[in-house]
């Protein structure tokens, strides 16, 4: 009985040991409790607080006011190139309609839109438009011959034999090339001596002048056939594909008559609306279109978003596989080298 009871009496006195220090640790948690100050804890939480939402509202305050900036010089940009032209496109037309003349459209606004890319993205007039500048209207015709013979090699399969040998449609295409980098490098030349003479404002610099600023820190990566290719991305971005869907805009708008007067009310009317005597020029009209009057185009951008839709920007899409994958035909599994599928959009938005 006595061995028994060693061990219950050793664990009740473990047992009173830990208990005995137990309260001696709540004894001075609380005195340390009572050492504590509770409001000065708070106020110094509350100040902490109030410190990092000051700083954080400062710097907000700072983004939003570089974001506006941007806005407003990126408005400035859009009025001062698409707005021009965008008269220059309408007194053109005006000119066509009063002679009872036939007029391509796309081949203007083609002319319109590379305007607008010239003028807002390097600061330069163009005027492929109007056909006043000799080199502009080379370099216009030379571009657009450039991406015809470039989509030609989809559905000719010598393109490299006679990109060897020289002959063909390839000869013209090299041709084509030796304008279009004489006049880019030109561009890049001009603009670069523009900034040195600070012909070129810092509040209104555009695309170019940008890219330049940045290769003056990296002068052995951002060379000027880096700024060419650069360049020449811009142009194929935005040329073809708002000509295009501008075409495909009108064209729709000819067979929905309803549509077209519905549209041409509503900006009339977003237009007009702080307006009290009766608009006269096309130049007129074109500073009348605000941000604000564009945000109430509600019904445009319906129409705008609806040609898209059954006229994609860009209507074949080419996908190529990076490696080798296998595919089901028939019973079995085949091997697939290095496939090309090329994927018709248009033709998808228009399946019934």
């Amino acid at each position: 009985m006595a061995a028994r009871g060693k061990p219950v009496i050793a664990a009740t006195g473990r047992s009173a040991m830990d208990a005995s220090d137990r309260s001696g640790d709540l004894e001075r948690g609380k005195e340390k409790d009572v050492n504590v100050d509770g409001g000065e804890v708070c106020r110094l939480n509350l100040l902490c607080f109030l410190l990092c939402f000051l700083s954080r509202w400062k710097i907000v305050k700072k983004k939003e006011r570089r974001r506006r900036r941007r806005r407003r010089r990126r408005r400035n940009l859009e009025k001062e190139g698409s707005g021009v032209n965008a008269a220059k496109l309408v007194s053109k037309i005006t000119v066509a309609t009063a002679a009872m003349e036939t007029i391509d459209m796309q081949d203007m606004l083609m002319k319109s839109t590379l305007d607008s890319m010239f003028k807002v993205g390097f600061g330069m007039e163009l005027n492929a438009l109007s056909g006043s500048y000799d080199l502009g209207q080379q370099f216009a015709r030379a571009f657009d011959d450039a991406n015809s013979i470039t989509f030609r090699r989809f559905v000719d399969m010598t393109w490299k034999l006679k990109r060897i040998f020289n002959i063909g449609w390839e000869a013209n295409l090299k041709q084509n090339m030796k304008v279009i980098d004489a006049f880019i490098y030109k561009l890049i030349e001009r603009k670069r001596e523009q900034m040195s003479n600070g012909e070129t404002l810092l509040g209104k610099e555009d695309i170019l002048s940008r890219f330049l600023l940045e290769s003056e820190k990296d002068q052995e990566n951002m060379t000027d056939k880096y700024l060419r290719d650069i360049t020449l991305n811009f142009i194929i971005a935005g040329k073809d594909t708002t000509a295009n869907s501008l075409t495909w805009f009108f064209y729709s708008l000819c067979k929905h008559p309803l549509v077209q007067e519905k549209v041409a009310q509503e900006v009339r009317e977003a237009a007009t609306a702080n307006q009290n005597g009766e608009v006269t020029s096309a130049e007129e009209f074109v500073e009348l279109l605000t941000q604000e009057a564009l945000d109430k185009m509600h019904y445009l951008h319906a129409a705008l978003t609806e040609t898209l839709r059954l006229y994609p920007a860009v209507p074949l899409v080419m996908k190529h596989s990076s490696s080798e994958f296998s595919a089901i035909q028939g019973i079995g599994w085949i091997p697939v080298i290095k496939w090309r599928i090329l994927v018709h959009l248009e033709g998808l938005s228009n399946f019934k």
